[in-house]
């Protein structure tokens, strides 16, 4: 028969008991009645975009139309910014592409929380990329290119289309 103490030892190998009470926690805000605050429940996780974030928006040259222009601007401040946390957002940080579903968590005492402001246009980038209103085009990586020449791919499909 198994006590109590050889269950925890094998479950603690597997995650720390710490981390499972906050993902029990998690778990149980969540199931309650009404809306939970997802957002609220982003700022722990800030850091994984941290890292990633300037290496993804570095690595896409993105386009989109007229009403993505304020997210693009966006994107162009981070990349000025470079990921370096040192240095403060600009002034005139473009606002026109942030959800009013982001503002309580971005605009806090008459200031922009940095961390919000990012997770806020990433996920807009996402929402934006999934929808077909942003696009990106390669820029640092490569892909086999297609050719347009007799022989190439398009002639090949085109000829199937005959």
């Amino acid at each position: 028969m198994r006590s109590e103490a050889d269950v925890t030892a094998v479950v603690a190998v597997i995650a720390p008991l710490d981390t499972i009470a906050d993902d029990a926690a998690i778990v149980r805000r969540t199931l309650r009645p009404g809306r939970p605050d997802v957002l609220g429940e982003l700022a722990p996780e800030y850091h994984v975009f941290r890292k990633i974030g300037a290496r993804f928006l570095s690595s896409f040259a993105f386009e989109g139309g007229r009403a993505v222009q304020p997210l693009l601007a966006a994107i162009a401040v981070f990349g000025g910014i470079g990921g370096d946390r040192r240095k403060p957002l600009p002034a005139d940080v473009p606002l026109g592409h942030l959800e009013r579903r982001w503002s309580r968590y971005v605009f806090t005492d008459n200031s922009i929380d940095r961390s919000y402001y990012e997770l806020a246009t990433y996920f807009i980038l996402a929402n934006a990329l999934a929808s077909g209103g942003v696009w990106g085009t390669l820029s640092h990586i490569k892909r086999p290119a297609i050719r347009r020449r007799r022989g190439g791919l398009l002639s090949r499909f085109s000829a199937e289309q005959r």
